[in-house]
């Protein structure tokens, strides 16, 4: 018995009273005891979110940590040369005797060049290697510069990123960068070798035109220009410079020399030697490129070829390795489209990114049981105040129950009053035997103070637990995309979800689709358009301002243009959507989309820049060097017709010299004449069609207006060598699709696109992640 009776009661009252603090007791005790028990097991039970902090963390303490650290780099931005190394192995050739000056040197053969029968290998074998061996060169610069861009780049790294994310993303940014440098060195060449043939660039040693002259009528010696025709060695197709600059033939040698038989093969013409897949061309650049390199992988076949030379010179053939990545007959463009790179080695090394990162101290929350010392202290603790509580309301309620029977009966509304005054006047709580009643009046107050006290901690208690957000993490495993998007409504960003692939290219979640414009896709860059086109007649008896003489060769380029931009796009789209996207944890759908926008509004940027630069940079090359292409910024003129004295004069067009500006121009015009001696009468105007100094500035200049018109078409048709009338099939463009007086540099300048139509889909970038678990 933990309760006292009251002195001042009967003895019967006092039995009663006795009884009722022993029942009073045990009931105490038994719901004390399941209280504290109930409190144990909850204790026991739950769990515990703890933030932990770690100083100085090292690499291997990092790599033991949960996934839900955070630990923030000291250096947010980290060169990519502080943890990689990147180096190249170039194809053996690029080292070989065949790229040197003493081998250039022994097959060159001088002021003899054009003496010998003009495909003869001697004519041009010099010229080709000496571009082999620039294309070495270049391959070698533009790899030591691309790398030394790539090491200059930074990797932004606000934290600390684990082993297996940091390898995938670095793996994957090399991987771009070792698809991108030769795409763009191949898109650069292609373009620089088309934007040459369609300048029609006179070559040195007339591999693509022979210079000769002839004796007019009026008995005076002229220049003429004669387009060389190659004939192929597998179906005997004949080819002209003057239509195609992709024309080939195999190298041989012949038994010819001389200045009177350089165009010539008589019955007494002997083929020497036969060079194994060896080519000319038009260019020596385009020859060496259509080659293979097979002969000199043979020493039997080099010694044939250098007996033909008149030197002692000794040069060793290239061994073949099956470990190289090239075959034996892989052309020369095939090499060189892989930037003449035989190897990429490369090393990434976690260990000095780390050291570079230098976290300082790393955070992370996890959830633990309550230790026996925390449960025993709050169990102490909460001991006093359940004992004081139960103790004082388990005794009122007992002897409310167990009241002394009354002579006269009251109601429950009574009772319920008088049990509060009664507790109200005679609660005591620190009640003493030795007590007075001036004692047991301040007793009383300080029973009443406590009480007061204790119902505003409670209250301030239960307020606090109501309002506090406690920390608590939930697992869900494998969520679907709807219930992701409806924890992000919820959590916002404070979902994580890692992705159970860290790496996905874009073209799981990427379309990208070039809308170009018309012209590409219409009749005027149709093969069919530019053979319509094509002059007959090799110039003669036009002038050189007639669109007739000129149209064919403007066409090509236009088609250059576009079949350029087209190539560009499509290897761009591909490398694009190959590279390969890092995602640890799923992104949100709003930053998700804004990334990938970003990257994809980049990209069109930098494909654009890889378009107009090799076009810019051969633009300013060919006129500040003066290049004297097919006639139209220069022409001979002949002072003696005894000694055949030649001059070079410049053209001018509308009172500008060629020899000044690139942009000298006058509108093309069909010109007829009445006889081969009578002067030229313009009889067609063509309007904002150009010619001048130069095919591509001329073409850059003008407008398609007059092909928007089918009956200024047919106009033009009737002037035609070959006139199609009811044939003409050709359309004209739709005026309603674009500009007809838009200048076609202004549709160049935007790649020949028109608008760009993507779709990104998170959707499928949700089930390419696809997280196998959500903490939220």
């Amino acid at each position: 018995n933990i309760y006292d009776s009251d002195s001042n009661l009967t003895l019967e009252q006092r039995d009663h009273e006795n009884r009722s603090n022993i029942i009073a007791t045990r009931i105490f005790l038994i719901v004390l005891i399941i209280t504290l028990i109930i409190f144990i097991l909850a204790f026991q039970l739950s769990f515990r979110t703890k933030t932990v902090t770690v100083s100085n963390p090292t690499q291997e303490q990092f790599e033991n940590l949960p996934f839900t650290i955070y630990c923030p780099c000291s250096r947010i931005s980290i060169s990519y040369d502080q943890f990689t190394s990147i180096n190249v192995r170039f194809h053996q050739v690029c080292s070989s005797d065949f790229i040197s000056d003493r081998w250039i040197q022994t097959i060159f053969t001088g002021s003899n060049t054009t003496y010998f029968y003009l495909k003869d290998f001697r004519t041009y074998g010099s010229a080709a290697f000496q571009a082999l061996a620039s294309f070495c060169r270049l391959s070698k610069i533009n790899a030591l510069q691309s790398i030394t861009l790539f090491n200059q780049m930074s990797i932004i790294s606000p934290e600390t990123l684990t082993q297996s994310v940091f390898q995938s993303q670095i793996n994957a940014s090399i991987e771009q960068f070792q698809l991108t440098t030769p795409n763009e060195f191949k898109i650069q060449l292609n373009l620089v070798q088309d934007m040459t043939t369609h300048s029609r660039l006179q070559s040195g040693i007339q591999t693509n035109s022979l210079l000769s002259y002839f004796l007019t009528d009026n008995q005076q010696f002229t220049v003429s220009r004669n387009s060389i025709v190659y004939v192929s060695s597998r179906n005997n197709n004949t080819c002209s410079c003057s239509a195609s600059f992709n024309c080939q033939e195999s190298s041989l040698i012949y038994n010819i020399y001389g200045a009177a038989t350089q165009r010539t093969v008589t019955s007494n013409t002997k083929i020497l030697m036969r060079i194994n897949r060896f080519k000319l061309g038009c260019l020596p650049v385009n020859a060496i490129l259509l080659s293979t390199l097979e002969c000199f992988y043979n020493q039997t076949c080099l010694n044939q070829l250098i007996s033909f030379f008149p030197t002692n010179e000794k040069f060793l053939a290239m061994n073949f390795s099956e470990q190289s990545r090239f075959a034996i007959n892989s052309t020369v463009q095939m090499i060189v489209d892989e930037l003449m790179i035989e190897q990429w080695i490369t090393n990434i090394s976690y260990d000095k990114y780390f050291k570079q990162c230098a976290p300082n101290l790393c955070t992370y929350t996890k959830n633990e049981k309550y230790t026996f010392t925390f449960i025993l202290t709050k169990i102490i603790s909460l001991l006093g105040a359940f004992t004081l509580v139960l103790g004082f309301i388990i005794q009122l309620i007992v002897r409310f129950i167990r009241r002394f029977p009354r002579t006269e009966p009251i109601t429950l509304c009574q009772r319920i009053k008088y049990l509060f005054r009664k507790i109200w006047t005679k609660l005591n709580m620190f009640k003493h035997h030795e007590s007075n009643k001036h004692q047991e009046r301040y007793q009383r107050l300080g029973t009443r103070l406590y009480i007061f006290i204790l119902i505003i901690t409670l209250s301030i208690l239960s307020v606090y637990i109501l309002i506090e957000k406690g920390i608590h993490r939930i697992t869900i495993l494998k969520p679907t995309e709807t219930q992701y998007k409806h924890f992000q409504q919820i959590y916002s960003n404070k979902s994580i979800c890692p992705c159970s692939s860290i790496t996905m290219t874009y073209s799981n979640f990427i379309t990208i689709q070039p809308n170009y414009h018309q012209v590409c896709s219409s009749d005027l860059v149709s093969p069919q358009w530019i053979q319509y086109n094509t002059n007959t007649m090799s110039g003669l008896g036009y002038s050189y301002l007639d669109y007739r003489f000129n149209a064919e060769s403007q066409f090509q380029l236009l088609a250059m243009f576009c079949q350029q931009a087209q190539q560009i796009v499509d290897n761009g789209i591909e490398i694009f959507l190959q590279t390969q996207f890092v995602s640890s944890q799923i992104n949100s759908q709003d930053l998700f989309e804004s990334k990938i926008n970003l990257l994809i509004s980049d990209w069109r940027s930098l494909i654009l820049n890889r378009y107009l630069r090799p076009i810019n940079i051969i633009r300013t090359i060919t006129h500040g060097n003066l290049l004297m292409n097919a006639g139209l910024n220069h022409k001979f003129s002949t002072t003696n017709s005894t000694y055949r004295n030649i001059k070079i004069l410049t053209i001018s067009y509308s009172n500008c010299s060629c020899a000044l500006s690139s942009q000298c121009m006058q509108v093309m015009d069909i010109y007829t004449q009445n006889s081969s001696t009578s002067p030229f009468i313009r009889t067609l105007r063509i309007r904002n069609f150009y010619i001048g100094c130069s095919s591509v500035e001329s073409l850059l200049n003008s407008t398609l207006e007059i092909f928007y018109n089918r009956s200024a078409m047919l106009e033009l048709d009737q002037y035609s060598y070959v006139p199609l009338g009811s044939s003409f099939n050709f359309s004209a463009s739709n005026s309603t699709l674009s500009l007809p007086n838009e200048t076609i540099e202004t549709i160049v300048n935007r790649l020949m696109i028109d608008s760009w139509s993507s779709n990104i889909s998170f959707s499928s970038y949700y089930q390419t992640c696809a997280p196998l678990s959500c903490t939220i």
